[in-house]
């Protein structure tokens, strides 16, 4: 089975295609509605039998500490209360400076298009998909048997662009 990945506008058309696709055989394992910012859907966080991931809160979640071995998770952004009394952080006379430190990760943390990746997108979808995420669309991943049925039902329904 592959994803059949539609675009959406509006939080009620991904509903509507979710329960298109549950009534024709899906269960909700296969489904998956991603959004900037689960805030900004307030629909969609209150379905039970819909799973949903916000990108942010993908991102401020890689952003943490592992609790588990005290060292940072993948991509996380390094305190700058690390720095601080070190070569990094030195101002004046050896005293702490004060500026900004940088991370020795990425200082914008995961991009969108790593997150979808780390959904279980393919970096090329993910990148596609990244841009309409960012502008407040939504998505909705089915996991199907039937590419050209899903994608189908996703239009239907009122997807912007579906993608396979």
């Amino acid at each position: 089975m592959t994803w059949t990945i539609g675009i959406f506008d509006r939080e009620q058309q991904v509903l509507d295609a979710v329960n298109e696709l549950q009534a024709r055989g899906n269960n909700s394992r296969s489904l998956l509605a991603v959004v900037n910012n689960e805030e900004n859907a307030p629909l969609l966080s209150s379905q039970d039998e819909l799973r949903l991931e916000g990108i942010e809160g993908l991102k401020e979640a890689s952003e943490r500490w592992d609790g588990d071995d005290g060292l940072l998770d993948e991509g996380a952004a390094m305190p700058a209360a690390m720095y601080l009394g070190s070569v990094q952080g030195a101002g004046m006379n050896g005293q702490a400076g004060a500026f900004a430190a940088y991370s020795l990760a990425d200082s914008d943390g995961l991009s969108t298009t790593r997150c979808l990746e780390r959904l279980g997108l393919d970096e090329s979808t993910a990148r596609n998909c990244a841009p309409s995420v960012e502008e407040g669309k939504l998505l909705l991943l089915a996991e199907t048997d039937s590419l050209e049925e899903t994608a189908r039902v996703m239009r239907s329904c009122g997807a912007s662009d579906v993608l396979q």
